[in-house]
């Protein structure tokens, strides 16, 4: 919510304290590293995007629910996608 209301350096804090309670979950990387794009820090991003990737292809978990696509649900081409772009 915070980073569609663009207070970025209060998404970031929130996304921390994520990663420190749920160090596995792709969404969390992958949402830290929109955050980071928009806010010019390219490099941070990209290595939040490919922790986001590890994540969801091996040893993380991801937002799944095989009947119905989940509010804020990351796939695995979006991963790939934000990758590409920067």
């Amino acid at each position: 919510m915070r980073m569609r209301i663009k207070d970025y350096a209060g998404a970031l804090s929130d996304l921390d304290k994520q990663v420190n309670k749920y160090p596995k979950f792709a969404e969390t990387f992958y949402y830290r590293g929109r955050v980071l794009l928009l806010t010019g820090h390219k490099e941070e991003a990209k290595k939040a995007f490919e922790q986001s990737r590890l994540l969801f292809v091996s040893e993380g978990y991801h937002l799944h629910d095989p009947y119905c696509e989940m509010f804020d649900e990351v796939f695995l081409d979006d991963i790939e996608k934000a990758l590409a772009h920067i």
